[in-house]
């Protein structure tokens, strides 16, 4: 079978580390793995797939000698805020802007250019990000996660223990595991649509994205049009290695 050439998009995250084989936008083939499995699966994907060219984004600092050693031996771009991205900034401080919501943001310059855009991200914390038609990106906030409140609950209290999310949620809990559910993704719920809810009053024909590794627990909750995309983050990726390369 000939080997094509292709860009490994490289997403260092706070759980696990994420990568996507791409041509254009098109996702050839998509792993996830521990931090410390990272060369090793880099090293199995090589031997599928010729890929010249990284790009990498990371936002664990214990990560970094990884990273700098992966693109040392390979021809990368490695995400920082002094790379080149395709909008604007009104955020008062790009230089503490999260990597990872930089890339969702250039994400929108594919589907959602020049529209005013929220876009949320399900992970380790939940990110709101907005861009406007404008092409500025004008900031958004930022959440614990539904692990985090998980563990919150758990490590903070003597008694309360730590359960797992469900995929049937209920408003009435009849014991603690599901006071604990209902308590952790019926407010999450409230949160998300009560968020978009806020742009949405503010800003006219509001595009929302849903993103993240948490995504598919909520994308069916929300009350407004949504586009749902595990993969958003690694097209934002995909058009700044666009952006620095050409």
């Amino acid at each position: 079978m000939q080997k094509l050439n292709f860009i490994l998009a490289i997403d260092i995250g706070n759980t696990q580390c994420k990568l996507a084989i791409m041509q254009n936008y098109f996702i050839v083939e998509k792993l996830f793995c521990e931090h410390k499995n990272l060369k090793a699966t880099i090293s199995k994907l090589s031997t599928k797939h010729i890929f010249e060219h990284f790009i990498i984004c990371n936002v664990v600092q214990t990560m970094q000698k990884t990273m700098q050693a992966i693109a040392k031996k390979n021809a990368s771009v490695i995400l920082t805020h002094t790379s080149k991205i395709p909008f604007k900034s009104k955020y008062a401080s790009m230089s503490t802007l999260g990597l990872d919501r930089i890339a969702l943001i250039a994400a929108t310059q594919q589907k959602f250019k020049n529209s005013n855009t929220l876009v949320i991200a399900l992970g380790t914390c939940i990110t709101y990000n907005f861009i406007n038609s404008k092409n500025i990106f004008l900031g958004g906030a930022i959440a614990p996660g539904m692990q985090m409140r998980y563990k919150a609950m758990h490590y903070f209290t003597k008694g309360l223990p730590l359960v797992n999310a469900t995929k049937s949620i209920k408003l009435l809990g009849i014991d603690t595991i599901t006071c604990l559910q209902s308590g952790v993704q019926n407010g999450i719920i409230a949160e998300l649509n009560h968020v978009i809810s806020q742009y949405s009053a503010k800003y006219q024909n509001l595009n929302v994205v849903l993103t993240g590794g948490d995504m598919l627990t909520f994308a069916t909750q929300i009350k407004y049009k949504i586009f749902a995309d595990a993969n958003f983050q690694f097209y934002g990726l995909y058009e700044i290695y666009k952006n620095n390369t050409n």
